[in-house]
């Protein structure tokens, strides 16, 4: 700009470095001025992890989905039942274009269907590995901290494939091997 001195960008850098007060560190002297002693390490105390699930309800039955793969929910979706097959293999479903098998584990495990429930399906993985089964409303987000050290009476077809169970809010949550337990099902799906 006209009328105005040309200024020196680092002038004010200059000037400030050169004020008396200031003891300006090098970055890494900066850096590793904090260092802790073993005994700071030994007393500094980890907060307690608790980690977040989605769990779906099987009747009286709370299920963990798995933690390590895709899963969503389907409303009113139409199931085709094949015929001759077991009463809780409910069909398959069209799901962008992947035949996915359906299953009515509540059947199998004994537990009560509510009446009057919208019919929904949570689908387990995607593509060919997908499979789904029937649940009584969207999935609860689920505290996880640490299991129950004893997992409590189940039905016979689940103790196998229960690996944990967890308390959260006063229902007992099954982290289970679905994919296993399904694959040792099909062996059984016709009648």
């Amino acid at each position: 700009m006209e009328g105005q001195p040309d200024q020196n960008p680092n002038a004010m850098t200059d000037a400030l470095n050169e004020r008396p007060d200031r003891n300006w560190l090098m970055p890494t002297e900066a850096l590793n001025r904090f260092q802790l002693t073993e005994e700071d390490h030994l007393t500094r105390r980890t907060p307690d992890v608790e980690t977040k699930r989605y769990g779906v309800r099987l009747g009286s039955i709370g299920m963990l989905l798995p933690h390590d793969t895709v899963s969503e929910v389907l409303v009113d979706e139409v199931i085709y039942p094949i015929p001759n097959t077991a009463p809780w293999f409910s069909g398959i479903i069209n799901l962008r274009g992947n035949l996915v098998p359906v299953f009515e584990l509540r059947q199998l495990l004994d537990t009560e269907v509510e009446p009057g429930r919208d019919q929904m399906i949570a689908v387990v993985d995607k593509g060919e590995q997908a499979l789904g089964f029937e649940i009584d409303g969207f999935p609860d987000s689920v505290n996880t901290g640490d299991p129950l050290t004893q997992t409590p009476p189940l039905p016979g077809i689940l103790q196998e494939f229960a690996k944990a169970a967890f308390l959260s809010d006063d229902t007992v949550w099954l982290d289970m091997d679905v994919r296993d337990l399904v694959g040792s099902l099909c062996g059984g799906i016709g009648v």
